[in-house]
C-alpha cells in the first residue's frame, strides 16, 4: 500500500513548439514510486520516467496511440528526490517516432536518460 498519492513530477515551466517541447520538472520528495525503490537512496524507476514521457506526449501533442517499441533507451544517472530535470521531447510524425531525453538543469548537461519510442499510427 502506497503512503503517498503523488505520482507525477511538478511542472515548473514548459516551452512547446510545433513538434518539440522542453519541460522543466521537479521531482517531489514524497513521490509514491520511491517507496521500495530504494530505502536508503530513493530513485525514480526507469519505467516511471517512460510513463511520464508517454503522459506528456498525450497532453502536449495529443498522441494517444500506444507505444509499440522502444530503442536506444539508456539510463545514465540516477534521478532522485528534489532533482530538477528537464524533459526534452521531439516528435517525428512521419516516422511515428518520439525522441526524448531527461537532462539536468544544473548547467552541466548531465544526462539522466534518453531513448526513442515508436507509436502505432
Amino acid at each position: 500500500m502506497s503512503l503517498s498519492n503523488v505520482r507525477s513530477p511538478r511542472v515548473l515551466s514548459k516551452k512547446v513548439q510545433h513538434l518539440t517541447a522542453e519541460i522543466h520538472l521537479e521531482i517531489p520528495k514524497d513521490l509514491a514510486y520511491f517507496e521500495g525503490h530504494f530505502k536508503d537512496m530513493p530513485v525514480v524507476p526507469g519505467v516511471v520516467q517512460l510513463h511520464w514521457v508517454v503522459g506528456f506526449l498525450q497532453t502536449l501533442f495529443n498522441i494517444s496511440a500506444p507505444v509499440t517499441k522502444g530503442t536506444q533507451i539508456k539510463f545514465m544517472n540516477l534521478m532522485q528526490p528534489a532533482h530538477k530535470p528537464i524533459l526534452h521531447l521531439e516528435v517525428n510524425p512521419e516516422k511515428s517516432l518520439i525522441a526524448y531525453k531527461y537532462t539536468s538543469s544544473n548547467g552541466n548537461n548531465e544526462l539522466y536518460s534518453s531513448g526513442k519510442l515508436t507509436y502505432d499510427t
